[in-house]
């Protein structure tokens, strides 16, 4: 018996999937709008700052965390 609980193919596919659907949650954390621009062709809904590799770190950390918990529950029941 294999005492991992997940299948490598199950692993990658819950992996991407959970990483992209956490990157879309917090990818709009932190963003402030530049609305008092008034450049001609600026989107006023643009952030001044993306933060994307904090992001991009931060939501793998709650990916990995995620699946551990994942893991967890399935070696419970």
């Amino acid at each position: 018996m294999n005492s991992f609980p997940f299948s490598i193919v199950e692993t990658i596919v819950i992996l991407f999937c959970s990483w992209w659907m956490f990157f879309f949650l917090v990818l709009p954390f932190g963003i402030k709008a530049d609305a008092d621009l008034s450049e001609k062709g600026h989107d006023t809904g643009a952030p001044q700052v993306h933060h994307l590799k904090a992001k991009f770190w931060i939501n793998s950390l709650v990916t990995l965390l995620f699946y551990i918990l994942l893991c967890i529950f399935k070696i419970s029941f």
